[in-house]
């Protein structure tokens, strides 16, 4: 029981270091000159660089979702202070965003109106909320890029970026295994499939990409190392969940879905699966415990100094996630999942992130019987031809594959327990499924099609 609460304290004690220096960062941001970043954003609208659409969603020239709304809420906090605020030290500033703005979209999510609002007007209007409760630090980091080299610049090298640390990881993956098929197996769905053309057009999805690449990359090599024991293993979780909440709170399970199920297959045929999984629990421990310890710490602060108005934002927002009842929910997604209206919630959230995914693949909606039976037929062809290259040995071992299973269930899990969340975010929680299909991939290939010599199985 002692080393137990040893360890506990240590990662407690981690986790309040992080964010002390998280609260380091936000009071040193004080300090970023914000009418320089406001005049560059305004050069950046003129220029049509910064999109300010009308509605957050926009389809692409792909067909595929770009999330205006997160960026323009990101680049929003803390430009202005309210007018309350304005005799309190700058440090003490709330965080606004654009959620609730003047004209026709009241009461609509319309961030992207909110910023044009606060780049172009003096004074901040009235119908602004504090979105102090998050802490972006997203924000302090993209603000202090627009500064030095400008926006458009800024969102080219982070998607540069985002390419340089997936080929990183794909490098790693394959010297690892010592085979350049498996780094496509479990990467190539997430790529096709999980609108990466796209994360360009909004920038806190090319910085969480990034993260994602870099802690795979790390617990890649950590997992490996002989006297990188289970507590120093919590630990370097424990930071990773802190820093990923500081930065971009957004997507976390697509963390807890990617890194899980890299550990599994770079250790499987290595170690028996009950130390396979005491490692991925400790990372999943470790992981969460850093991001809820965050959380808990930054609306515990933003509480404390601006009380009441931060209180009801975090129970709207706790309310929406955990919610079950369909009040509220997406009504395209809704209306998209019309045949499960009577399914209960958590479910309807399952089938509607399934549903999202096979629509990249073919849309019902928008294509017509031939062009569905030449699509299906395209990819029976791929999976025939597949099937006779590789020799696929489709005999499984029961054993084998039930043991890939809790690894498999993990984004479903998370689409049960954020029933009204996951459906209404459909559109960006489904990449959890390609990434469980490149793992699925992965697995039938390291287990039936090659079993490398360093790969042997463990008696």
């Amino acid at each position: 029981m002692k080393p137990v609460l040893v360890l506990a304290s240590k990662a407690f004690a981690v986790a309040l270091v992080c964010n002390l220096f998280f609260s380091f960062a936000y009071v040193a941001s004080i300090f970023l000159p914000k009418d320089e970043v406001i005049k560059s954003l305004q050069k950046s609208q003129v220029s049509g660089v910064l999109k300010t659409p009308e509605n957050s969603i926009e389809r692409s020239t792909t067909g595929w979702g770009i999330d205006y709304g997160t960026e323009c809420v990101a680049l929003s906090i803390d430009l202005r202070e309210s007018k309350e605020m304005e005799i309190a030290p700058d440090y003490l500033s709330r965080f606004y965003d654009g959620y609730l703005v003047s004209g026709k979209n009241v009461g609509v999510f319309d961030p992207c109106n909110g910023l044009i609002q606060l780049i172009n007007s003096p004074e901040m209007s009235d119908d602004q909320i504090s979105y102090a409760r998050n802490w972006w630090g997203i924000s302090v980091f993209i603000q202090l890029l627009i500064w030095l080299i400008g926006f458009a610049s800024a969102k080219a090298y982070l998607y540069v970026l985002m390419i340089v640390t997936l080929g990183l990881l794909y490098f790693r993956i394959s010297k690892k295994f010592s085979d350049w098929k498996i780094g496509i197996f479990f990467l190539a769905p997430m790529v096709l499939y999980g609108d990466f053309q796209e994360l360009h057009n909004s920038f806190p999805y090319s910085i969480f990409t990034i993260q994602l690449f870099l802690m795979s990359y790390i617990i890649l090599n950590l997992v490996e190392l002989k006297n990188y024991n289970l507590p120093k293993f919590l630990i370097t979780s424990v930071t990773m969940g802190a820093i990923y909440n500081f930065f971009f709170w957004f997507n976390f399970h697509l963390v807890l879905t990617m890194i899980p199920a890299l550990i599994f297959l770079v250790l499987y045929r290595v170690e028996i699966l009950t130390k396979i999984y005491t490692k991925i629990l400790v990372f999943l421990t470790g992981f969460s415990f850093g991001f809820i310890f965050t959380t808990l710490f930054k609306w515990t602060i933003s509480v404390g100094i601006f009380g009441n108005e931060i209180l009801l934002t975090i129970k709207d927002a706790l309310g929406l996630r955990l919610s079950s009842n369909s009040l509220g929910i997406n009504e395209q997604l809704s209306q998209y999942s019309d045949v499960t209206k009577n399914f209960p919630l958590s479910l309807r959230a399952v089938i509607v992130n399934l549903m999202v995914f096979a629509s990249k693949f073919m849309d019902p909606r928008n294509s017509g019987q031939v062009g569905q039976i030449l699509l299906i037929s395209f990819y029976l062809f791929v999976i025939i031809l597949s099937y006779r290259k590789l020799r696929i040995n489709f005999d499984f071992n029961i054993s084998e594959a039930v043991s890939a299973l809790p690894i498999i269930s993990i984004p479903f899990i998370y689409f049960i327990l954020t029933p009204n969340h996951s459906f209404n975010h459909a559109t960006v929680s489904y990449r959890a499924i390609p990434i469980t299909l490149g793992f699925i991939i992965s697995f039938i290939y390291i287990m039936k099609v090659r079993v490398n010599r360093n790969y042997k199985s463990v008696s």
